[in-house]
């Protein structure tokens, strides 16, 4: 990936920001350290995941931004406003966020205060924004604004000092709290710096960064900002950083650890690791960045695996199957548009095939495959099925659970089947508008999961399926409302005769195995009796039957594992 540079206007001038990656990729705002740049993620962002968008700024009076007009202290709360600038030029609506030390502290808070943006928070050695003990306020904020006055007349009585450019980078390394590499100071000084006469520069900062920036908020106020993230949390936290033994550091960890989003992972390393030692960081950023809409087992060096679920599941339909299946592959379960973890798609308009297979073909760019092997059940395998007709390279086996199809049209049926639709989406748009979703307890959620589907789960299987498919109530902790587009429940398979879909369906040249439970094979008799009867007369096709329903693979995944797990050796060998 090769950076680009932008620039981005606010009222005092610009903001200066380095970006990675295609503006149409998932969005990842970078936030750095206070005194540092957007240079910091210079070494750690070519390590993570391409199909992300990263867009790190040098926040105001930093690297290449514009200073904050003199006369008043610079603040944590200018950072998030300056953040919320960013956001709005860039007509970001959802996005996550990286932030290392004040840059955590930034995207904390501005999390905090703007939850419908942030969908996952990754914090590098930063305590958050630190509490102030009551005791302590006056001492405090008399220290910074007396600071901020000695700032001032400094800076009023003469030039900045100036340097060679290795004296820059000896004073960036010997005066730092924490250890810098060579390398390390010489990315960081490259957009910290401004020419002066005779070969010489001057630090560029705003030298008002040298004053507390923090809040003042006591740790109640702390508490409730910190309650009110909603989004998973990931704080690394560096082994190294005496910082951390600090009273008032140490009971801003333990506030965070309060929130059960959050989760803490020690590194071996300073407060500078992400800039030092980035791959000691980047497989769990990386893990981070694709864990809300997927689920990975394995090494992803190896061949890979996709796997889809059905209509109103969610990626952990697999979760009981696949610690049966081989070693030597990476599976990758997705949270298909709408379910689970995932955004929905745009409002107002009906749901339709071809943009779920869309979505799949996201899938396979992002993690740049050439080829996998699939794993589909039900509405997931026949995506898969088109997915290897209308991507045959793309395919090497086709692996689908209980289902054949999509179903087809008659002929006749088409002008009633289009209006039909347009007419429900319609219908069901104006009977939510305004509406509150209901609220269950979790149990009560698990029983109305287990009474609505048409299949029999067993209590386990809808706890499985429930922990992805619920979200707290905004207004009681202990409810919870389906996460779903509710546009599921109307039918969207393609507007298609049976002998059209065998225009795709006939492209299909890679192995195929069908795994169909025994108490559900009546539809092959009657609405999928054409794709059965195609199927059944392919030579590459093959069809297994299992004792169960609908849902064996995830009620008693021993019935199916074994034809999943020879079917894959046999054709998706490394």
């Amino acid at each position: 990936m090769n950076p680009q540079e932008i620039s981005i206007p606010v009222p005092w001038g610009h903001i200066a920001a380095k970006t990675w990656g295609h503006s149409s990729d998932a969005r990842v705002l970078c936030l750095h350290g206070i005194q540092d740049n957007c240079g910091t993620f210079d070494k750690l962002i070519p390590l993570l995941r391409r199909g992300f968008y990263y867009v790190c700024i040098d926040t105001p009076g930093h690297g290449h931004s514009s200073h904050y007009p003199s006369g008043f202290r610079v603040t944590i709360e200018c950072y998030v406003l300056a953040v919320k600038r960013v956001v709005d030029h860039l007509q970001w609506d959802r996005f996550k966020c990286i932030g290392h030390s004040m840059g955590g502290m930034i995207a904390s808070q501005f999390t905090s205060l703007y939850p419908e943006h942030i969908t996952g928070l990754v914090m590098i050695d930063s305590a958050g924004p630190v509490p102030v003990f009551p005791q302590n306020s006056t001492k405090w904020l008399r220290t910074a604004l007396d600071g901020l006055l000695t700032i001032e007349k400094k800076v009023a009585s003469g030039s900045p000092p100036s340097y060679t450019r290795e004296q820059a980078v000896d004073v960036l390394m010997t005066k730092r709290p924490s250890k810098l590499t060579k390398n390390s100071a010489e990315v960081l000084v490259e957009r910290s710096l401004a020419k002066r006469p005779g070969g010489r520069y001057a630090f560029t900062m705003d030298q008002r960064l040298k004053v507390p920036y923090q809040q003042m908020l006591s740790p109640i106020q702390h508490l409730a900002l910190v309650n009110s993230i909603r989004c998973p949390v990931l704080m690394i936290r560096a082994t190294d950083n005496p910082l951390q033994k600090i009273p008032a550091v140490k009971l801003s960890r333990k506030i965070y650890k309060s929130n059960p989003n959050v989760r803490v992972v020690k590194v071996n390393g300073n407060h500078d690791v992400h800039l030092n030692e980035p791959e000691k960081i980047a497989d769990l950023i990386n893990t981070f960045l694709l864990s809300e809409r997927t689920k990975a087992f394995g090494d992803d060096t190896h061949p890979g695996v996709l796997c889809v679920h059905g209509i109103q599941d969610n990626c952990d339909t697999f979760a009981t199957l696949l610690p049966s299946l081989p070693d030597g592959y990476y599976y990758v379960c997705v949270d298909l548009p709408g379910h689970g973890r995932s955004d929905h798609f745009p409002a107002h308009l009906p749901l339709e095939f071809t943009n779920y297979l869309a979505a799949i073909k996201w899938v396979l760019d992002h993690f740049g495959w050439p080829e996998l092997a699939y794993l589909g059940h039900s509405f997931g395998g026949q995506l898969g099925t088109w997915l290897a007709g209308v991507y045959p390279e793309r395919v090497r086996c086709l692996i689908v659970l209980d289902t054949m199809g999509p179903r087809s049209v008659d002929m006749g049926d088409t002008l009633a089947t289009v209006r039909g639709r347009i007419d429900a989406a319609q219908s069901l748009h104006r009977r939510q508008r305004g509406r509150l979703p209901p609220a269950y307890t979790f149990d009560e959620a698990v029983a109305k999961m287990m009474a609505g589907r048409p299949s029999k789960l067993t209590v386990e299987s809808a706890r499985i399926l429930a922990g992805r498919a619920l979200v707290r109530a905004d207004d009681d902790k202990d409810k919870y409302t389906f996460a779903s587009d509710q546009r599921l429940k109307l039918s969207f398979y393609p507007v298609m005769t049976f002998d059209q879909q065998k225009q795709i369906l006939c492209n299909v040249t890679c192995p195929v195995v069908f795994v169909l439970a025994d108490e559900n094979c009546g539809r092959y008799s009657t609405y999928l009796k054409d794709a059965y009867e195609f199927n059944s007369q392919r030579p590459n096709v093959t069809i297994r039957v299992v004792s169960g329903d609908h849902d064996v693979h995830l009620n008693y995944p021993d019935r199916v594992f074994r034809h999943v797990a020879d079917f894959l050796r046999e054709h998706y060998n490394s």
